[in-house]
């Protein structure tokens, strides 16, 4: 039962991120790229294997390397953490 909750809840996850005209990334608490939708993937001509699990930082050729972006995410993630 457990399992197909699971399975729900990601095709429910993926119908939400799919349907964002936006690009959008999805971060875990260690800022690595969870999931990213198909509007990130072709406003910034990367594939899912070249992002997914990747520091945020380290993403193309370190275009997301931005001091200010790295103190917004990390006070972020502190002030929110679950």
């Amino acid at each position: 039962m457990r399992e197909a909750n699971d399975t729900n809840r990601y095709g429910i996850f993926n119908n939400i991120l799919g349907s964002v005209r936006e690009p959008l990334l999805v971060l875990d608490s260690d800022l690595k790229v969870v999931k990213a939708n198909n509007s990130f993937y072709q406003a910034f001509n990367v594939k899912p294997e070249e992002t997914e699990g990747i520091l945020i930082y380290d993403l193309g050729n370190r275009q997301w390397d931005i001091l200010s972006l790295e103190n917004y995410l990390k006070t972020s993630f502190s002030e929110f953490h679950i």
